[in-house]
């Protein structure tokens, strides 16, 4: 919670948290909290408690406060219990925002997943990404995506324009890709903090 938290912080128009409250269905809860829009509107030093306030709803917590979870089973994932989370993270932008504004946090929540991802002339992807994202080139992790994607699909093509692309200067790109949660690790939580 506390990446998205900074991340909707840094949020600081009355359009983006009406997007969300139309993605999220929390328009009752945005636009009822008494500080929040008005805190936003005014610059007002508790602007930020109020987001962290609004949060697990923006969210979709399904641990209500004072629930506790089963005894038995394993602990819900951030996504089984924050319904919203990969919804908000996407329309955040939330890894690219933090990678550039709180690289050490990025690091932390982000998934090695595919650690032995080669492609068959020996790249490994996972070098690239990372470098990417500390050097806050957006276009870089893109293509490194879309190698991902792609990969299974049509190798040959895919290492033609891979090398294709590796022959061009790299570029820093205003726009963001839209990166979800599924290669990011938020920890694993069954009771509300």
């Amino acid at each position: 919670m506390l990446a998205v938290g900074k991340t909707l912080a840094a949020v600081r128009d009355r359009g983006t948290w009406m997007q969300l409250a139309l993605l999220t269905d929390t328009r009752d809860e945005i636009e009822g909290h008494r500080r929040l829009l008005r805190a936003l509107a005014f610059g007002d030093d508790d602007y930020e408690g109020a987001v962290y306030h609004v949060l697990p709803f923006v969210l979709g917590d399904l641990t209500p406060p004072g629930m506790e979870p089963p005894p038995f089973g394993k602990p819900l994932t951030a996504e089984e219990r924050f319904k919203h989370l990969t919804t908000v993270t996407d329309h955040l932008r939330v890894f690219d925002w933090l990678a550039e504004n709180d690289p050490a946090l990025a690091a932390q929540i982000v998934v090695d997943d595919q650690a032995d991802t080669l492609l068959p002339d020996g790249t490994v992807l996972n070098a690239v990404e990372a470098t990417a994202g500390r050097l806050g080139v957006a276009e870089m992790r893109r293509q490194v995506d879309r190698i991902r994607r792609d990969h299974g699909q049509d190798s040959e093509a895919l290492i033609g324009h891979v090398r294709d692309r590796s022959s061009r200067p790299a570029r820093r790109s205003s726009a963001s890709p839209v990166i979800t949660t599924r290669r990011m690790a938020f920890p694993h939580s069954s009771t509300r903090r």
